[in-house]
């Protein structure tokens, strides 16, 4: 039964047995600058449990830099919910 299953099964390219992506890999479908930053911003976030001091600090930015651009992305999600909601 074993080798009916494994015949039956598609086969993998060999960059997939090798390196298989990873839904927390901050590069996994090559988003743009914006996307990237966002993810790695949210990533030091939960590593430093939501301190953004210390999130600040673990990327050598300044708090209020920080703030600003989770306000950015806060805005932009409302402006995103707004137009979806009209539409």
């Amino acid at each position: 039964m074993e080798q009916t299953d494994a015949l039956s099964a598609p086969p993998k390219a060999p960059h997939e047995a090798v390196t298989p992506p990873r839904a927390n890999d901050l590069t996994h479908d090559w988003p743009t600058l914006r996307v990237l930053q966002l993810r790695y911003l949210h990533r030091a976030l939960d590593h430093m449990k939501n301190n953004k001091t210390r999130t600040a600090e673990l990327l050598g930015i300044d708090r209020r830099t920080l703030n600003r651009i989770l306000a950015r992305e806060r805005a932009r999600k409302a402006a995103a919910t707004e137009k979806t909601s009209t539409a």
